[in-house]
């Protein structure tokens, strides 16, 4: 039997306060296999009532001038933020570390299986918040989804109740 290759590992992000924790698994399984990492982050749209509460209050024009500059900001400070993350974390700029940055419009779980999809990495490394109570053993949301609907391997790194 020929054991699979790793060559390429998708890290699944929301840049939230477990995503040092997260991404150290990521790159622990990078070095040990000498593989790449694409980090992914997927920019979630407004809800359709916020989205309504906007477009009445503002003009198209207005409101599209507002868009595509407010989505440029978001991008440049999550790129920003996505390097100051892998300096800290690989002690180097992401260019050293990653081999690519996404940041993809859409929501989460559908993103990163669009993304798994076309990349086909030899691994998925994403993160999973616990549910209090009756739910505690069930996956989080988005890892649920992801999980289903992905054939590709994914390794859920556990989130503690009290880290967002």
């Amino acid at each position: 039997m020929v054991l699979p290759t790793m060559r390429r590992i998708l890290y699944a992000t929301d840049l939230g306060d477990s995503a040092p924790r997260v991404f150290a698994q990521a790159v622990a399984m990078a070095r040990q296999f000498d593989a790449g990492i694409v980090f992914l982050h997927a920019i979630e749209p407004l809800g359709p009532t916020a989205q309504t509460l906007v477009h009445n209050m503002l003009p198209q024009e207005q409101l599209q001038q507002l868009h595509s500059e407010g989505l440029a900001k978001l991008r440049s400070d999550i790129k920003q933020r996505i390097d100051r993350f892998c300096l800290a974390e690989l002690g180097g700029a992401a260019e050293e570390g990653v081999e690519d940055i996404r940041i993809v419009d859409g929501h989460p779980a559908e993103v990163i299986v669009e993304q798994a999809r076309e990349l086909a990495p030899d691994l998925i490394v994403m993160g999973t918040h616990s549910h209090p109570g009756l739910y505690r053993t069930l996956l989080g949301s988005v890892a649920r989804k992801v999980v289903s609907r992905v054939e590709r391997p994914v390794l859920l790194v556990p989130i503690p109740e009290d880290v967002k």
